[in-house]
């Protein structure tokens, strides 16, 4: 079984300036439910496919931002996704 590395880089869009604190003041609670569902995720994922789905990813950020700010977060800015195994950026 070979090892996959994947690098998200994202930014979390605020509805105004003044929840910029607020989302700032949750990252953790955000990147733990990130990593706690992507982790497993990827382990099944990986089994049936080779690239990371850009887009995938962007939905179950999103999904996650609206779940530890709800309305608060606007979008979530896709930065980079990077498989560090292909050596290639997802289309």
């Amino acid at each position: 079984m070979s090892k996959k590395k994947v690098l998200i880089i994202a930014r979390v869009m605020a509805t105004g300036s003044e929840d910029e604190k607020f989302i700032q003041a949750g990252l953790k609670r955000l990147q733990d439910k990130a990593l706690s569902d992507l982790v497993p995720f990827f382990q099944v994922y990986y089994t049936k496919r080779d690239m990371v789905d850009a887009q995938l990813i962007k939905d179950k950020l999103v999904k996650y931002a609206k779940e530890v700010y709800g309305d608060r977060a606007k979008d979530v800015l896709l930065i980079n996704v990077f498989d560090l195994n292909s050596g290639q950026t997802p289309n």
